[in-house]
């Protein structure tokens, strides 16, 4: 084959596998998490690259972080369903379920003395990260830096001053970057006590003890009440 051809054929496949990945990536995002189908396409894309000129390694990771990432959220989403289909009805019998429990959502937490765990979602490309620590008047008072891979931050009160955080309520931002380029922020889901559960314009709002007000669809988990609270 001469070089022209072979030539030609490279292109070819190269134009194959940008097309794969593009579709890839895009048909996985519009399928909502739809695991099956975000596997047949990163099998399809790893069959149809160029053998002259594979995918560096580091891409695939970035994809298999990207695979790791739907599958979790897809158990999640299901697992959730599950929740609060068996928190559901009608009127009073949907709300009182939830009283005095303790939900995970994406609010202010509150700092007693003890180190605060909270979970933030996947971001596959992010090269570094840092977690804003604010009082409830906007102030801030920390800004630490974390891995940009974990799934679970905490915080122990530290405020890069000589004394620790008081005891109080304060709100969290996670931000991250890729390279020089900034990731859209995220705010860390903690667990909080409900302390009040009433019907909204578009399903139940839930009041927290820290005073935020949270849909109840933002809830990622749910447990009894923590024996120290």
């Amino acid at each position: 084959m001469d070089t022209a051809a072979v030539s030609s054929l490279t292109q070819g496949s190269a134009s194959q596998n940008a097309a794969a990945q593009k579709a890839a990536q895009s048909d996985a995002l519009r399928a909502g998490g739809d695991f099956e189908t975000f596997l047949t396409l990163l099998t399809a894309q790893l069959r149809n690259q160029d053998p002259l000129n594979p995918q560096e390694s580091t891409e695939f990771v970035a994809q298999l972080a990207q695979f790791s990432a739907v599958e979790q959220q897809v158990r999640s989403n299901e697992t959730l369903s599950s929740i609060l289909s068996a928190l559901g009805g009608t009127g009073a019998g949907a709300l009182a379920p939830w009283l005095g429990r303790e939900v995970e959502a994406p609010s202010a937490l509150d700092y007693s003395g003890a180190p605060l765990e909270m979970k933030v979602n996947p971001a596959p490309g992010a090269t570094g990260a840092t977690l804003v620590v604010k009082t409830e008047s906007g102030l801030t008072v920390a800004r630490l830096p974390v891995d940009p891979t974990a799934t679970t931050v905490t915080w122990s009160g530290e405020t890069g001053a000589a004394a620790p955080a008081t005891p109080g309520t304060y709100r969290f931002t996670l931000e991250r970057v890729n390279g020089k380029d900034a990731m859209p922020p995220e705010t860390p889901r903690g667990f909080s006590s409900v302390v009040e559960a009433r019907a909204g314009e578009t399903g139940v709002d839930l009041v927290l003890s820290n005073g935020d007000v949270v849909p109840a669809d933002t809830v990622t988990a749910i447990r009894e009440p923590s024996s120290g609270a």
